[in-house]
């Protein structure tokens, strides 16, 4: 339903859920920070005519969870940092 009106995405939603979920590995933390630090981005040039939130290639956002992360959080009894 959310793919809506977006053919590609359904067709590459379909081609992911077909391709299963790979291989399981194990990669400590120092590994994964290595891959992480050593990944190329990747820079879209173009716009989505169509984006239903008319989003745009360098636009600035910002994402935020949708669960309350600081009540599960307190529930199990994490210790909650300020980053900010």
């Amino acid at each position: 339903m959310l793919l809506l009106g977006f053919p590609k995405l359904e067709a590459w939603e379909t081609r992911i859920a077909n391709a299963g979920h790979g291989e399981m590995f194990d990669l400590s933390a120092e590994d994964a920070i290595k891959d992480a630090v050593g990944a190329q981005p990747i820079s879209v040039t173009h716009s989505d005519p169509h984006d239903p939130q008319g989003l745009t290639p360098g636009q600035a956002v910002t994402v935020n969870p949708d669960d309350d992360l600081k009540a599960i959080a307190e529930a199990r009894n994490w210790k909650i940092i300020d980053l900010g």
